[in-house]
C-alpha cells in the first residue's frame, strides 16, 4: 500500500524518512506518495525525519513542498522537535521553508521555549535572530526569562535579555522572573535582571515583593542588592 497501514496510517514515507533513505524517499514521491501524509498521532514524515536528526532528509522533503508548520497532536511543529533536540542545522532548513518561529503546542509553548528549558543557547541564537518572539508566554503565563531562570541557564538570560526580553512580565502567580531567582537563591541571575531593569517592586499573587521573599528565606545577600535596588527606584 503506497500510504500504508489503514490504522496507524504510517506510511512508507515515514519510514524512509525516519531512516533517512532518500533513494527509497524519492522514488515514493515519484510514485504518487503524499508528502504530508500523517499518521494517526498527526505526524508528517518532515516530523520523523526532524526528530531523528535526518538533516537532508528534512531539507529534501521541504523542497519536495512538506508542511513546514504541521502540528501533530501535541500541537508540536517540526520546528519544536528540532527545538527538543538541539538541531540547529534543521532548523536552518526550517527557516528556510518560512517556518512560523512563534507556532504554539497545545501548552503554549514556542520553539524557543523549549530550547531555553533544554539549554540549546546556539539553536535560541539562532531563532532570535530571525526574529523569534523574546516575549513569548506559554499558557501558565511563563515567559523565556522565567524559564531560563528555572532552569539556571545564564548564558541563555544573558542572551534573551540582549534580544530586549522583558523582565517584568508575570506568570499564572503573579511571579515575575525575579520572584523566581529569589526563590531559587541565584543572586547572579538576581544581579543581572536587576542591572537590565527588573523591577524590584512588583508583588506577586500573595503581594509580596521579591525582597518580602529573600528576607522570608534569611537570603540576605540576596535582601542586600534588592534593598539597594528598591533605594535607587525610590529616586527616580
Amino acid at each position: 500500500m503506497m500510504n500504508g497501514m489503514p490504522h496507524s496510517n504510517w506510511t512508507p514515507l515515514h519510514e524512509a524518512a525516519k531512516a533517512g533513505d532518500l533513494d527509497k524517499a524519492l522514488a515514493l514521491l515519484v510514485r504518487g506518495a503524499n508528502v504530508n501524509a500523517r499518521t494517526a498521532h498527526g505526524r508528517t514524515p518532515l516530523h520523523e525525519a526532524v526528530e531523528a536528526g535526518k538533516d537532508e532528509m528534512a531539507a529534501f522533503l521541504i523542497i519536495r513542498h512538506a508542511d513546514v508548520n504541521a502540528g501533530d497532536y501535541q500541537g508540536n511543529t517540526p520546528m519544536h522537535l528540532a527545538a527538543h533536540i538541539g538541531d540547529t542545522e534543521a532548523a536552518v532548513e526550517l527557516i528556510s521553508g518560512k517556518a512560523n518561529l512563534d507556532a504554539v503546542n497545545h501548552i503554549g509553548q514556542t520553539p524557543l521555549h523549549i530550547t531555553v528549558i533544554e539549554g540549546y543557547t546556539e539553536l535560541a541564537s539562532l531563532l532570535l535572530s530571525h526574529r523569534a518572539d523574546p516575549n513569548a508566554r506559554d499558557k501558565m503565563g511563563h515567559t523565556l526569562l522565567h524559564e531560563a531562570v528555572r532552569a539556571r541557564h545564564m548564558e541563555m538570560l544573558e542572551l534573551l535579555l540582549e534580544y530586549h526580553a522583558n523582565p517584568n512580565m508575570w506568570d499564572h502567580l503573579g511571579r515575575t522572573p525575579l520572584h523566581d531567582a529569589v526563590i531559587s537563591g541565584l543572586l547572579g541571575f538576581v544581579t543581572v535582571l536587576l542591572a537590565h531593569r527588573a523591577d524590584p517592586c512588583i508583588r506577586d499573587g500573595n503581594q509580596q515583593t521579591p525582597l518580602d521573599i529573600a528576607l522570608a528565606k534569611d537570603a540576605m545577600p540576596i535582601a542586600v542588592v534588592l534593598n539597594k535596588a528598591l533605594d535607587a527606584h525610590s529616586r527616580t
